[in-house]
């Protein structure tokens, strides 16, 4: 890109995933929207102060993500993960969905698919979200004030909402105690959502049976780290989405926002600054 084109550009479509490189951009242009390849922004909220409309993916890879949160679930939940590391016959193990209490933290895009993904198992869900509206699939829907109660004896729990300062650390020592023992932990949002020492803990004493975590915090999880050590925990790396899926998902959310925004008509996926999503 010329730097004349950023300096006459009314609207920027950011295909990178380096904020620092589009904050040297948004120095030079005066453009008056923005559009982000990601669902999650929480990198980006720095460069956000009201001078511009921003928008993002959000609901672009709901199907996708929601898919690989009930494939981490059923994964580890039946023990295939631990099945896929012996090297001889072993005793049966798992346990299954069906009738299990499984608590979904976050009612967008990822928990509204995944409660449908999840409706023929025979699960009871109940899902959290900020607003508390009625998500379809669900036995019931909540306030995430409400969020302790909900998590009370849970048999799993799929982290699927947006990073705000609410949710940092929402899974900890004490929350993740109030699950019912051998609960499963998938969490396909962010890793900062759990509090990851706490969540080696629990999984070492046995309280919490397994983990499936397509985020972790730190992330990229370094090398050694304790998690990859230990048991009945798969971690996939951020693989929500993969390059193959991108163009598919996001490129109709560009071509309309890109219509829209030429004939002045509201835009998709719009982030409020004030919530952080």
């Amino acid at each position: 890109m010329r730097s004349s084109d950023v300096t006459r550009a009314d609207g920027l479509i950011w295909t990178g995933d380096d904020p620092g490189g589009l904050e040297d951009i948004l120095v030079q242009s005066p453009a008056r929207w923005v559009q982000l390849p990601s669902a999650g922004v929480d990198s980006y909220l720095s460069l956000m102060d009201g001078r511009r409309v921003w928008t993002c993916a959000k609901g672009c890879f709901s199907l996708p993500v929601a898919e690989l949160a009930l494939a981490l679930l059923l994964g580890v939940r039946r023990s295939v993960v631990d099945y896929a590391r012996r090297t001889q016959w072993s005793d049966r193990m798992g346990m299954s969905l069906e009738g299990a209490r499984v608590v979904v933290l976050g009612g967008g895009g990822i928990g509204q698919c995944f409660c449908r993904m999840v409706a023929p198992l025979g699960c009871d869900v109940t899902v959290v979200s900020a607003s508390g509206r009625h998500v379809d699939g669900a036995d019931r829907s909540m306030s995430a004030t409400d969020t302790a109660a909900a998590l009370e004896g849970a048999d799993a729990v799929v982290i699927a909402c947006a990073l705000t300062p609410d949710t940092i650390g929402v899974l900890n020592a004490h929350t993740l105690s109030t699950l019912a023992p051998g609960a499963t932990i998938v969490n396909v949002a962010r890793g900062r959502h759990i509090v990851t020492d706490d969540l080696v803990a629990a999984l070492h004493s046995g309280h919490i049976g397994g983990a499936g975590l397509d985020v972790t915090d730190p992330e990229p999880l370094p090398v050694g780290h304790a998690l990859w050590n230990t048991p009945h925990v798969v971690i996939t790396p951020h693989t929500g989405n993969t390059d193959d899926m991108i163009p598919g998902c996001v490129g109709p959310r560009v071509r309309d926002n890109v219509e829209r925004f030429l004939s002045n008509a509201s835009l998709l996926g719009i982030v409020d600054e004030r919530v952080g999503y």
